[in-house]
């Protein structure tokens, strides 16, 4: 719905306006016979695994790219590095028994509680990245028990942790089974870690031409200040990124992220306009420098 200058519903913001802007900035392109090539990337599943953007990667769809713009909304601002996000599973396996005799039982749920805790503390020591800063993490779901009065025999928890080019991905991994393996030193433990998604952080630096370039036509399309930003979201250059070629990257996109999923999810006219103007003049002058 569009009121007062404004675009309203789910998706305006997260992220079809940005998909919108570019859809309309390149059939401008076209129809002005724009002699660069730009190849146009409409992926699914950004949250939910990434299944999109992973498997064109595979397929080899950017390794031939120079350059990759990612629409997603950035609220005024160039975003030149994002963290990563690591999601994962630890499965605990018990024995099933009546409550008032718990002892003839193995709580599944116990050695969860356990791995909560040490969890906590379990990043004190990694590095604060110089870019993107501290390392982030949390459980974020716990499952188990089926009624009051039966021990679980099994539960499992899930976390997030937003990894750094300081603390890497394969750095979490170490880190996390670490902690499983020294917690089923312990009599009742049954443990499992299951890695269920990786994102890799992603970082162009600031000084790149691209950068450079997408700030110089941003600011005068926007007609304010554009800086240069990063993120602890993640978005599917972390995918991308992972091609056997090299290529800047940043994501710039018209709408506030902090109206993503919610309500009252909005788009001023004004900024997915501009967003259009953006996409087309750093197309041109990408091409041109």
């Amino acid at each position: 719905m569009i009121q007062a200058d404004t675009i309203y519903g789910r998706g305006s913001v997260d992220m079809k306006g940005g998909l919108a802007a570019m859809t309309v900035a390149l059939a401008t392109l076209h129809r002005n016979h724009f002699a660069g090539h730009i190849r146009f990337i409409v992926t699914v599943g950004e949250e939910y695994g990434a299944p999109g953007s992973r498997q064109l990667t595979q397929a080899g769809v950017v390794d031939d790219i120079d350059a990759l713009v990612v629409g997603e909304p950035t609220d005024h601002h160039i975003e030149y590095a994002h963290a990563g996000s690591f999601n994962y599973k630890v499965h605990s396996q018990g024995l099933a028994g009546h409550s008032s005799r718990p002892e003839l039982a193995k709580n599944a749920i116990e050695p969860l509680a356990d791995f909560i805790v040490r969890e906590r503390h379990l990043f004190d020591d990694a590095p604060t990245d110089p870019v993107i800063g501290a390392l982030v993490h949390s459980v974020t779901v716990i499952n188990g028990g089926a009624q009051v009065n039966t021990i679980p025999d099994t539960a499992s928890l899930a976390g997030n942790v937003r990894p750094t080019p300081s603390f890497t991905n394969q750095m979490v991994t170490e880190r996390l089974q670490s902690l499983v393996d020294s917690l089923n030193k312990e009599p009742d433990s049954e443990l499992t870690f299951e890695l269920t998604h990786s994102f890799f952080p992603v970082y162009t630096e600031p000084t790149d031409p691209l950068v450079q370039i997408a700030q110089q036509v941003a600011e005068k399309a926007f007609d304010q200040r554009i800086p240069l930003t990063i993120s602890h979201g993640a978005t599917d250059a972390s995918e991308f990124t992972k091609s056997d070629s090299h290529f800047p990257t940043i994501i710039l996109g018209p709408g506030d992220n902090h109206l993503s999923h919610q309500i009252n999810e909005h788009l001023p006219l004004a900024d997915y306009r501009a967003a259009i103007t953006t996409y087309i003049d750093l197309a041109q002058a990408y091409f041109a420098h």
